[in-house]
């Protein structure tokens, strides 16, 4: 079974203000500057780091908004998914001129550019208890500068490679209000609305809690946790060694190889593995007995989880060995007769099912750490951000939602 490979990132607005904290720290020099605006000379610089509120603005935010032609209010929609609060701004025109200062709060869109998600300022609302009209009307000349200052003081961050696949941004950020910014992608070209996983809060009700502390991930299992990268990791999941069989009654062995992997559909972070038990062959009484196991790929059923000593690593858990039966095949008779008579004799409905109940003490409940867990990376020419994974959880329907702390760099 597989999915499509497709992801919705929910940062929070803590998260945001992290990476334009981590921007202004280290490339200041996007928050202040100087241009010729009708051959006069503008200067400007925002005194402090900005900081987000999510959502659409409403009310007089919106109404007595200008937008970059001076237009009160925008002729633009009303598209905003992030609120930019530029802190104590400060202009001046010409030089000899007064400072101009205050707050400036700037409503602004967040779009797929390719394979990256960029804001776009649409307006602006100065705040009147900040301004006189002398110094309102004078930043209202301004804005157009301070929109564009905007637009390049927000870095576009290109969205990461899972396990080397590339995603691109697909259609624009959607805010869920006081809650966080979500953000879609997909492994095709990018721009478009997402087919399979909905950018919505009422399809992954857990993302409530979540999102309250976490920048969180819903994806696929697949999406996450490939199969292939399953089968890669088959010697750390204790797979490709001996394990020998004593009951008392008979004694012998196999070689457990990983075959086909899939997901448990209705089950996010469970995994079906195909199981050969290469090699099996028991001793008894005397004869040799070469086992077969009806089906030939035997299945374990196992379930991912994070292990809390090591948040980069996941955790496989064999949660059950379905059902098996076994057939055993003396290669040991001296003859046809002898055969059939010891055959009959091996084929019990016990015997049938010692190995499956062996396989179960065996690998039931057993819980490997191995590096399953993708880099979550986003970049630009700013800052580098990583989620950091804490916790993973199994949503509604077939989603793994993986919530972590988000680091600027």
């Amino acid at each position: 079974m597989s999915y499509p490979n497709e992801i919705v990132i929910g940062v929070t607005a803590e998260g945001i203000n992290r990476c334009i904290s981590a921007v202004y720290k280290s490339h200041r020099e996007r928050f202040k500057g100087k241009t010729e605006q009708g051959g006069v000379t503008v200067t400007w610089d925002v005194g402090k780091a900005p900081s987000v509120a999510i959502g659409s603005p409403e009310g007089k935010y919106w109404s007595a908004a200008i937008d970059a032609s001076k237009n009160s209010p925008p002729k633009a929609s009303n598209t905003a998914v992030v609120q930019v609060l530029l802190s104590g701004l400060s202009a001046q025109v010409g030089t000899g001129k007064s400072v101009v200062s205050g707050n400036v709060l700037v409503h602004m869109d967040v779009v797929a550019a390719g394979k990256a998600f960029k804001p776009a300022a649409i307006a602006a609302y100065l705040y009147p208890e900040n301004f006189s009209d002398w110094d309102a009307e004078a930043m209202r000349q301004l804005l157009p500068v301070l929109l564009d200052a905007a637009n390049k003081a927000m870095p576009e961050f290109s969205l990461p490679a899972l396990w080397g696949t590339a995603l691109s941004a697909a259609g624009r950020g959607v805010a869920l209000k006081d809650k966080a910014l979500l953000l879609g992608a997909d492994q095709g070209a990018g721009g478009g609305a997402l087919k399979n996983i909905s950018i919505s809060k009422d399809d992954h009700p857990k993302w409530a809690d979540l999102l309250g502390k976490y920048t969180v991930v819903a994806a696929f299992p697949t999406t996450l946790i490939p199969p292939s990268l399953l089968k890669e990791k088959a010697d750390d999941l204790g797979f490709n060694q001996y394990y020998p069989i004593n009951t008392g009654r008979a004694t012998g062995g196999f070689t457990p190889h990983l075959g086909p992997v899939d997901p448990v559909p209705g089950a996010a972070g469970q995994f079906k593995l195909g199981i050969n038990l290469d090699g099996f062959s028991v001793s008894s009484e005397g004869y040799r007995f070469r086992v077969e196991t009806e089906p030939r790929h035997i299945t374990m059923r196992v379930g991912i989880d994070l292990p809390a000593q090591d948040l980069n690593k996941a955790a496989v858990k064999i949660i059950e060995v379905e059902w098996f039966a076994s057939y055993y095949d003396c290669i040991s008779c001296a003859d046809a007769v002898t055969k059939h008579i010891v055959d009959g004799k091996a084929n019990t409905p016990e015997n049938k099912a010692a190995p499956w109940s062996e396989a179960k003490k065996m690998f039931e409940g057993v819980r490997k750490i191995v590096n399953l867990m993708p880099k979550l990376q986003l970049t630009s020419e700013a800052v580098t951000v990583e989620v950091k994974p804490a916790t993973l959880l199994a949503d509604e329907g077939d989603y793994l939602l993986m919530a972590g702390d988000l680091e600027a760099k």
